[in-house]
């Protein structure tokens, strides 16, 4: 065991819970660093899917998807929707005020390629991805 490890476990590791392999900070040479714990996955941002892969069994979960964007359809002024297109298909992109800034909507009509991270819904019998705030990212 290590030096001031605790009590050694059958074996010579250390006890569950304790200093040394199998529980708590290991057992480092002296001086060298202390062993660091994995970093996490960047928060919000999720592979994208291509888009044939959402289907109506996805409704009310969420989907990142990325494409590029095409036939505007203003919302009652609530909003702007778009079809986003990959190479496996299409599907509708809502992008409400509430949720993406004007600026943003305008950036993202205009780019080659965008990633829309948002709830899955159905209305009028089409798929949608609706981003929430945060949700739209620019790629080219």
């Amino acid at each position: 065991p290590c030096a001031g490890a605790g009590p050694a476990a059958p074996g010579g590791r250390a006890a569950p819970g304790g200093p040394g392999p199998g529980g708590g900070r290991g057992c480092a040479p002296p001086g060298a660093p202390a062993p660091r714990a994995k970093p996490a996955a960047k928060k919000g941002r999720r592979p994208a899917v291509p888009v044939a892969e959402v289907s109506a069994a996805s409704a009310g979960g969420y989907a990142t998807v990325e494409g590029a964007l095409s036939d505007p359809s203003d919302r009652a002024g609530k909003g702007m929707a778009y079809t986003l297109s990959d190479a496996t298909g299409s599907i509708q992109v809502v992008f409400w005020t509430n949720a993406v800034p004007p600026e943003l909507r305008q950036r993202a009509a205009a780019a080659a390629r965008v990633r829309v991270n948002g709830k899955v819904g159905e209305y009028k019998g089409r798929l949608q991805v609706t981003p929430r705030a945060g949700g739209v990212e620019i790629l080219e």
